[in-house]
């Protein structure tokens, strides 16, 4: 039997979870990558600066049921800012590290500080034309990790 459930993942599919897990991960790094421009570690600020702006909405049904949509980007008003030490310390780099990836996505406008000196992504990278395409295409790549596990024979539990 092999499930993901509240008492874990069945020791007979970790492994192969684990190389559906990587593909994924690799691919999705791929696309981001490549949409944004930028170095490896550049795409991972920009997604933690990213992830800082939304844990808000993430957290609010009503927020994703609005935003939630290919189309249906979050006005700028509803984005958190996060200070350069925050995110060194998410990502575990040094401070000045992350400053200066910080520094090169403001430089090519994929972030902005805010007023209170918190960066954020604005909603016009999000809106982007490329950016929506790189989002349907992830939605895509997710479909296909989520029917591959159901194929080796995960089963989610509720």
């Amino acid at each position: 039997m092999s499930n993901i459930s509240a008492h874990g993942i069945s020791a007979d599919l970790r492994r192969h979870v684990a190389r559906l897990t990587t593909e994924y991960f690799l691919t999705q790094t791929k696309l981001m990558t490549a949409v944004l421009g930028v170095d490896l570690v550049s795409m991972l600020v920009f997604l933690a600066i990213s992830d800082a702006n939304a844990r808000n909405m993430t957290a609010d049904a009503g927020i994703c049921a609005r935003f939630g949509g290919l189309d249906d980007v979050a006005p700028d008003s509803l984005r958190r800012g996060v200070s350069v030490y925050a995110l060194a310390k998410d990502l575990d780099l040094p401070y000045e590290t992350t400053r200066r990836h910080v520094n090169k996505l403001v430089e090519v406008d994929l972030c902005q500080r805010a007023a209170d000196g918190g960066l954020f992504v604005p909603a016009k990278v999000f809106a982007r034309p490329d950016f929506i395409a790189t989002t349907d295409r992830h939605w895509r790549v997710t479909e296909g990790f989520v029917v591959a596990m159901l194929r080796a024979g995960v089963v989610f539990d509720a």
